[in-house]
């Protein structure tokens, strides 16, 4: 089931209006849960960054919006899914309503939720993904860089780039040729001597994911030393174990990339952490 501004239907007759706002311009925003036994992860700090992405993108914020009553519509859509007792993915986009071309019509908003079962387990970090550094494009460093648009181009070319070279993710620059992330996750080093964890700065273009937020909280558990600081694609080679971080898995390790490999038991250390906080 979809959940269309409050209206539940089936997914298959759901249509989107060729006037549609998202569909033509991409202007609409949204958010990537992990809902586990009726439980929406860290359902706040997913709220407060939507609500922030919308007045970035100068939406109205309708009164109703409250995290009260998206969470009930999140949990509505979860039950009519017969998704309430197992691990879901859950996508909260907000858009503009239709009309107009560049200039919008009016301040009118919707919202819809939907729902699908997850096809892995959350939180393993022992696989590892093999990497490499995507070049065709960099991202800027604005604010609107740190908006989970439904205008995703960017992040589309360097996955396809990515599968073309048989890879399972690819790491993404900034203007100033600093790695800043990957296509869907954040990016931590781990390095063992003097036990630093390093994450790009905050300005750095990337998105400022909840999981990544999270990680930083709970470096301190692990007795890590966090450094915000530029990386370059070097520093990515001189590391101990490569994390990318986002909601719905957790912290999976980079298990290659070029010519070196990685290890993963601080992530490991790092994903029973986060569990604990879910749990």
């Amino acid at each position: 089931m979809i959940n269309w501004n409050g209206a539940l239907q089936p997914k298959e007759e759901a249509m989107v209006s060729s006037s549609d706002r998202a569909f033509r311009y991409g202007d609409a925003a949204f958010e990537t849960m992990l809902a586990r036994n009726s439980q929406i992860q860290f359902w706040e700090e997913h709220y407060f960054r939507l609500m922030a992405a919308m007045r970035i993108l100068r939406m109205s914020i309708p009164m109703t919006y409250t995290p009260e009553y998206l969470e009930q519509e999140i949990l509505r859509t979860l039950e009519s899914s017969d998704l309430h007792a197992s691990d879901a993915r859950v996508r909260l986009q907000v858009g503009r309503g239709p009309g107009g071309s560049y200039m919008p019509e009016s301040d009118e908003v919707y919202f819809v939720i939907d729902t699908d079962p997850l096809d892995f387990l959350p939180f393993q970090a022992e696989e590892g993904l093999h990497v490499d550094v995507f070049r065709d494009h960099k991202k800027a460093r604005n604010l609107l860089s740190s908006v989970k648009s439904s205008n995703a181009l960017f992040y589309i070319i360097a996955a396809q780039w990515a599968r073309e070279n048989d890879l399972d993710d690819c790491l993404i620059l900034n203007e100033d040729n600093q790695v800043i992330e990957s296509t869907r996750s954040n990016l931590f080093l781990y390095v063992a001597e003097g036990q630093k964890l390093i994450t790009p700065e905050k300005d750095s273009g990337a998105l400022k994911g909840i999981m990544q937020k999270k990680v930083r909280e709970l470096s301190e558990k692990l007795k890590l030393e966090l450094q915000e600081r530029p990386i370059s694609p070097f520093d990515v080679l001189k590391a101990d174990e490569v994390w990318l971080t986002n909601s719905l898995r957790g912290v999976q390790s980079v298990r290659q990339y070029k010519k070196q490999s990685f290890g993963s038991e601080m992530a490991q250390k790092m994903n029973k952490l986060i569990k604990l906080q879910f749990n």
